[in-house]
Order: structure tokens, then C-alpha cells, then sequence
């Protein structure tokens, strides 16, 4: 993981921002991190970073969000030529369906852990993706 890496994540479920947020701290990572609820949130926040030319290394997205799914995201992102070039990884419970075979050739897909020690070892993985 690159030290000066920054990462967008989209995260609906407060349960697991706090349990991602707790993991990424144990890292030394939880610096990193911008959380965002929605793809909506993720899309307004990557306009502005265009603006401020402060884009993030990394995109996470979950897929199953309110107001613009994690797919819905991910093809928005891929449209835009400012942000196509940044890495996408995919931090969902869901692994299959039509989807999620669209979403495997666009990005990087890892299943949400259903345990600590596994959470940690999947985020290291998810970080490595980090652009420098």
C-alpha cells in the first residue's frame, strides 16, 4: 500500500464503515480513507475532485446501495475520461448474477469477510490496488 494513496469508499451500511474504519486504523491505514453513503455521494465527490484536481487513487464501491447502485456507479465512472484511469474494487456480499459478471471485467471484486481476521487480510488486498 502506498503511504500517500487516497480512497474513496462507498459503504451504505454504518456496521461495516465502523468495522472497515476499525481494520484500516489497525493498518495504519484509516487515514486513507474517505467514506461516502451512496453512489451518488461517491459520484458528486469525484466531480468535485476533478475540480480541486485531488482524485483518489482508489475507488471501493459496495454494489447493493440506495439512490445509485455500486453497478450504476461503476458505469457512470467508466463514461467520465478524468476518472476512468483510476482502479476499482468492488467490496460486496453479492458474487454473482449478470452484474456482477459486467462489474468482474471493470474491476476488482472481493467478498465482504465474515470474520475479523479475514476482513484484515481482504483490506489489505483491496489497499494494494492503491494508484500511486
Amino acid at each position: 500500500m502506498k503511504e500517500n494513496c487516497t480512497i474513496l469508499w462507498a459503504e451504505d451500511d454504518e456496521d461495516d464503515v465502523l468495522l472497515i474504519s476499525e481494520a484500516a486504523q489497525t493498518l495504519n491505514a484509516g487515514h486513507l480513507i474517505d467514506f461516502v453513503s451512496n453512489g451518488k455521494e461517491c459520484l458528486d465527490t469525484l466531480l468535485r475532485s476533478i475540480q480541486s484536481k485531488s482524485l483518489p487513487q482508489l475507488i471501493v464501491l459496495d454494489n447493493n446501495m440506495p439512490i445509485i447502485t455500486g453497478y450504476e456507479t461503476l458505469l457512470l465512472i467508466r463514461q467520465h475520461e478524468k476518472l476512468d484511469n483510476i482502479p476499482i474494487a468492488f467490496f460486496t456480499t453479492g458474487n454473482s448474477g449478470v452484474e456482477m459478471d459486467v462489474i468482474k471485467t471493470q474491476a476488482s471484486v472481493f467478498k465482504k469477510p465474515s470474520d475479523y481476521a479475514t476482513l484484515l487480510t481482504t483490506l489489505e488486498e483491496v489497499l494494494s490496488l492503491c494508484k500511486s
